[in-house]
């Protein structure tokens, strides 16, 4: 009979990464032989906090009511990817978990991205993503991401979660060394889940949008406010190439990309100038060149795309490490091996895992 895993992490159809990282983990789940469903999250508000939500909207400016329009219009774009490509389970509140939930699957995976950021620094949150409901033996943290290099708030959790696994691993190297210290337990480092998937796979679900031009472009995909020195270095490029803000709330159909559409973007662009970690993952499989750079935030988050630049190989694609002329002079030719090694890193740590 097929081993049925039920996927925890992040859902909120808004960030085209983490769908992305949704898709792999269900792939590659499946393609080892079980059955998969990522359990949806849902918040069920009370008649209080509906009528909170409802003075605040009538007290929302003009123009925030349209940002919230665009942001509702780009969510639904990728609500559609998910409803196309991801298998759902019944929806679930972290807050409120029915009790034969661990009894529907014969495991759950945590992971991939930030799971263990504890956005909402609740208890209930962090215990739903270490997986806090079910046995022992059915838990699997499968590449989480803790988002922050240290641990301030809500500790004794960390804790008592991280020793509830007997089969634990993480993204990034930082992450390792945060349960280390905080438990003594070792977790293997594996890669993003989106990089256990052959290149293949992701040519095969790419939609080329149809408002895309055959004209050369750049794609620039900034979660924050982009670097001034590097929009500096971009305007050599502007008579040359069309560049593609892909977070530019001003041009709709730029900013409603799905993550299928987004793949072809970062497979067929000319460079790739981003301080996305995921943009920097295709840029990779793809063989695309790209420079990153580290976001303009007090919690830049920038240790997770360190050690994938120093496990590829490619810390000379930092904008700080780079030479200026050698932009399109991406050095792909270790990562084959790279990702041969990593990938059977990884098989192993899921086949031991679902025994």
């Amino acid at each position: 009979m097929r081993k049925k895993v039920g996927i925890c992490t992040l859902y909120d159809n808004e960030n085209i990464g983490n769908r992305l990282q949704n898709y792999a983990v269900q792939f590659i789940l499946e393609q080892m032989g079980c059955q998969t469903e990522t359990l949806p999250i849902v918040r069920v508000y009370g008649k209080r906090a509906k009528l909170k939500q409802w003075l605040q909207h009538l007290c929302t400016s003009a123009s925030k009511r349209e940002q919230q329009k665009r942001k509702q219009k780009r969510k639904k774009a990728i609500t559609a990817f998910t409803k196309e490509y991801i298998h759902l389970g019944q929806p679930v509140n972290k807050f409120d978990l029915p009790k034969d939930l661990k009894d529907r699957y014969d495991y759950f995976v945590t992971g991939s991205d930030q799971v263990w950021r504890n956005w909402s620094e609740k208890k209930e949150d962090l215990d739903f993503y270490m997986l806090r409901f079910c046995e022992r033996s059915q838990r699997i943290a499968l590449a989480p991401s803790f988002g922050k290099d240290e641990i301030t708030t809500n500790r004794d959790l960390y804790v008592e979660g991280l020793k509830g696994f007997d089969h634990l691993s993480v993204r990034e190297q930082s992450g390792q060394r945060l349960i280390e210290q905080l438990t003594g337990q070792q977790a293997r480092v594996l890669l993003d889940p989106t990089m256990f998937v052959d290149v293949k796979q992701w040519c095969a679900i790419e939609k080329r949008p149809d408002w895309l031009p055959q004209s050369k472009y750049m794609v620039i995909y900034s979660l924050s406010e982009i670097d001034p020195s590097v929009q500096m270095y971009l305007k050599r490029f502007e008579s040359e190439y069309m560049m593609i803000e892909l977070k530019n709330p001003k041009i709709e159909s730029w900013y409603n990309t799905r993550p299928d559409e987004f793949l072809y973007l970062i497979h067929h662009a000319s460079l790739v100038v981003t301080d996305s970690f995921h943009a920097c993952v295709f840029s990779i499989l793809y063989h695309t060149d790209f420079i990153v750079y580290e976001r303009q935030l007090k919690n830049s988050m920038f240790s997770r795309i360190e050690t994938l630049m120093k496990t590829f190989g490619l810390t000379d694609r930092i904008f700080t490490n780079m030479d200026p002329n050698a932009w399109n002079h991406t050095d792909f030719t270790g990562v084959a091996s790279v990702l041969e090694k990593e990938r059977e890193k990884a098989k192993a740590f899921i086949e031991r895992s679902l025994r």
